[in-house]
């Protein structure tokens, strides 16, 4: 097993997930944060945090192109999973898991992906950015 390998084994270990609770995910999002802990996964409060990304519940087609917005803001090595039955919340995890291990996948994934999405909302410069009816007087910097 070379080095490349086997450091894609050790950080699949313990992944920091980024969860999100989908409409009508309660009882999935419970049971994933309980094998989570379970698992001595850590949580993480944004994308750009996570090693991966767990949707609990079955998603609204309404809600993909938000989940796939939030799925570009992971940065990689990156893995991901929807648990739509919290019966099999061990079983997408292990995968999961896998999935983040996999370093020819990890790699493959990495030349085909998209630039970030967000990217074209974001100014290029302050330029764009109209700052004249901002009015700093009042503020109080002592």
């Amino acid at each position: 097993m070379g080095l490349r390998r086997r450091l894609a084994a050790l950080g699949a270990r313990r992944p920091r997930c980024y969860l999100v609770e989908s409409p009508g995910g309660v009882a999935q999002r419970i049971v994933v944060e309980r094998e989570l802990e379970a698992r001595e996964w850590r949580t993480v409060s944004t994308p750009a945090s996570a090693d991966a990304l767990i949707v609990a519940g079955a998603l609204p087609p309404e809600l993909t192109e938000a989940a796939e917005l939030l799925w570009s803001q992971v940065p990689g090595p990156r893995a991901r999973c929807v648990v739509e039955d919290a019966l099999g919340v061990s079983d997408a995890l292990d995968e999961l898991q896998r999935d983040l291990a996999d370093d020819d996948g990890q790699r493959r994934e990495a030349r085909e992906r998209e630039r970030d999405q967000a990217a074209p909302w974001l100014a290029e410069d302050h330029g764009d950015m109209d700052h004249g009816d901002m009015d700093h007087g009042d503020m109080d910097h002592g």
